[in-house]
């Protein structure tokens, strides 16, 4: 039975058969275009603006294991020397010892925007005891699908498990289990402060159940286990929920996410199909990462705006944070003249960059296939239940690339830098790439270093 796909929009309208093209920072299709729906503001060249909340700030706490006396003591502070009120504070489900989320009103203090408040905490030497952002909507635009919601959370995870599998963290809008057959999500019982976690949180209703209610999520998770399966790789995945049944989602969720993802014991390789643009001194999340250097590995999409994310004005995160353990992925597409790479040839011939894909000689590390993702979502309980799926944008050819991180896993020494060089050096150099992106390097589905793959036999 083939399910009618509904874009979201404000006019109600389905398409039957294929779940269409995805990007992952704001832009509409044309029929939105030309019908006129308000999307995200934009700046003059055409990006995607972050819709600033003009009354909160995420702050975190520069010392750890505070107590909440002391924590006390540092809002006053903050409040007395900045005239403000604390109007509300909330902190994130699960783990919330060092990130709060503060409503503020500034009737009294000499800053009237929150933007003023934040820049010049940034600025001032002074603010020893609290890392200030702002926080913002953003947004994933695609179509929507959903499954029957014919399984649970609790039938999909993996009851035993084992040191073997690779850990994926999906940082998305959620995952929908009906399209998986398996056992396959990791679990995280034994592992999180929240008495009830299963696998993973939502961060958007507050629950254990990072249940998919958009599709975003569900297809990335989809690409990535159809490359694991394919090659027998032993994986758990864990999803982790920020982005609405909508899409949109606030910077305030994916900080409380990532720091869930961080606070685990277990290594995972991170996958963030998602970004915004131009607020260069968002530094909680960068934060976050690079103090889990040593056990996660952070895939980043790019964007699809087509722009040099080198310049100024253009930069693109969290794909743009200089943190080490992050690897940032672009997308190519096949030319007609594409030839496979030869035996020892370090080079590929016929890919070129996908026009909407970003690109940057210092931002962007790879390329990866930016369409070519063309599949079947198969209810695992009524396999006559399917809906066909066709998507491109740099959230796919990212989730590509976590593939190939999480297969090549066991040849290194499992630290995320070990990890992030064995998959660049899986990848080759396309010449016409040079200037365009990081050593014109491309991951080409299914071939390692010059030699094919061999999939497993059905």
């Amino acid at each position: 039975m083939k399910k009618s796909i509904v874009i979201v929009t404000c006019v109600c309208i389905s398409l039957i058969g294929i779940w269409g093209c995805s990007t992952d920072e704001g832009l509409m299709d044309e029929f939105v275009k030309e019908n006129s729906i308000t999307s995200a503001k934009s700046s003059e060249n055409g990006i995607p603006l972050p819709e600033i909340v003009p009354n909160q700030m995420v702050i975190q706490f520069k010392q750890g294991q505070l107590t909440e006396e002391e924590k006390f003591l540092i809002r006053n502070e903050y409040k007395n020397k900045h005239q403000i009120d604390i109007e509300q504070i909330e902190t994130c489900d699960c783990d919330n010892d060092g990130i709060e989320l503060w409503t503020v009103n500034l009737a009294n203090s000499k800053f009237v925007k929150i933007e003023e408040l934040v820049s010049n905490a940034k600025g001032n030497d002074d603010e020893g005891d609290v890392e200030t952002d702002l926080n913002f909507y953003f947004q994933i635009r695609s179509d929507r699908i959903s499954g029957n919601y014919s399984s649970t959370l609790e039938q999909k995870t993996i009851t035993n498990q084992t040191g073997d599998a690779v850990n994926i963290a999906i940082l998305d809008t959620g995952i929908d289990y009906d399209f998986f057959p398996d056992q396959f999500l990791y679990n995280s019982s034994g592992s999180s402060s929240c008495e009830d976690e299963i696998s993973g949180w939502d961060f958007v209703n507050g629950d254990n159940d990072p249940r998919d209610d958009h599709g975003h999520g569900t297809v990335v998770a989809k690409i990535i286990t159809n490359q694991l399966d394919r090659y027998q790789i032993p994986y758990t995945i864990m999803a982790v929920k920020s982005f609405d049944s909508e899409g949109r989602g606030s910077y305030w969720a994916s900080v409380c996410g990532i720091n869930h993802i961080a606070k685990k014991n277990d290594p995972f390789i991170v996958n963030t199909s998602f970004g915004f643009y131009k607020l260069t001194d968002q530094d909680i999340f960068k934060n976050i990462i690079e103090a889990a250097s040593d056990r996660l590995l952070l895939i980043s999409s790019a964007g699809n705006q087509g722009i040099d994310t080198d310049i100024s004005g253009n930069e693109h995160f969290p794909s743009g944070y200089d943190s080490a353990n992050i690897l940032t992925v672009g997308g190519y597409i096949k030319g007609e003249y594409f030839t496979y790479p030869t035996y020892n040839d370090p080079y590929v011939s016929g890919l070129s960059r996908a026009s909407d894909s970003n690109y940057g000689t210092s931002t962007i590390d790879a390329l990866a296939p930016f369409d070519e993702h063309t599949f079947e979502l198969i209810d695992a309980l009524n396999s006559s239940d399917t809906i066909p799926v066709s998507v491109q944008g740099t959230s796919f050819a990212n989730a590509e690339v976590t593939a190939r991180a999480a297969q090549l896993h066991r040849e290194t020494t499992g630290t995320p830098l070990a990890i992030k060089q064995r998959t660049l050096d899986s990848g080759y150099r396309e010449y016409s790439l040079n200037g365009f992106i990081n050593n014109g390097k491309v991951i080409v589905r299914n071939i390692i270093n010059s030699h094919t793959l061999v999939p497993v036999s059905n």
